[in-house]
């Protein structure tokens, strides 16, 4: 069984992590939530498991053994660069294609007049406009996951910087969501394109699937 497994992988001896990759893992107590199925005999192996590096194969049985929510979980992959995102030489962000997607459906507004905001349409936007798509997110609809633009429109997104910012729905030319090929930056966001960015401390989070993959 997968919780036979899961506890099989927990006993197996591992190569400790370092001491300061240590430093603010939660405590047996925190994953208690998660291991309530495991009872007595995942919470003794417990700590253990925290201080352990394992193959990424293993990593994913443990992540489905100890999934007890009755809603499909997003799984993250978080990757502690050491670097320093205040400096512009050292901020790592970037664009990856998951194979499969992220198990839902991806939402894209697209800022584009004319031919491009036809062409926006044909190739299966959620939203399209320039001026009223401006006007609908100062109302609060920001029912869309990606945002697009063309750069002709930048002038009419600025308008919704300040919104759009914060929740990491700005276009911007190095993340490939400022663009004249609309069509295919529809197509990137649909089929599971993933923007990953280091936070303030120079950690790199981003949802890789969900745990039913």
């Amino acid at each position: 069984s997968m919780r036979a497994a899961a506890l099989r992988a927990v006993r197996i001896p591992r190569t400790p992590l370092h001491p300061s990759l240590r430093a603010g893992r939660p405590s047996s107590s925190a994953l208690a939530p998660h291991m309530r199925g495991f009872a007595g005999k995942v919470e003794v192996k417990s700590k253990q498991a925290q201080a352990t590096a394992y193959e990424i194969q293993e990593a994913v049985k443990l992540v489905k053994a100890f999934s007890t929510a009755r809603f499909d979980e997003t799984v993250e992959v978080s990757v502690k660069l050491g670097v320093d995102p205040r400096k512009p030489n050292q901020m790592v962000r970037g664009l990856a294609e998951l194979p499969y997607g992220l198990g839902k459906p991806i939402r894209v507004a697209v800022f584009a007049k004319g031919p491009k905001a036809e062409e926006a349409k044909t190739a299966g936007a959620d939203v399209v406009g320039a001026d009223d798509l401006a006007e609908k997110i100062k109302e609060g609809e920001l029912n869309f996951d990606r945002v697009l633009a063309t750069p002709d429109c930048m002038g009419i997104v600025g308008k919704v910087a300040r919104i759009l910012g914060p929740r990491g729905l700005m276009p911007n030319p190095k993340m490939g969501t400022i663009t004249m090929d609309v069509a295919e930056g529809i197509k990137s966001c649909k089929q599971g394109q993933v923007a990953f960015k280091t936070d303030r401390n120079g950690t790199l989070s981003c949802p890789v699937g969900k745990v039913s993959f």
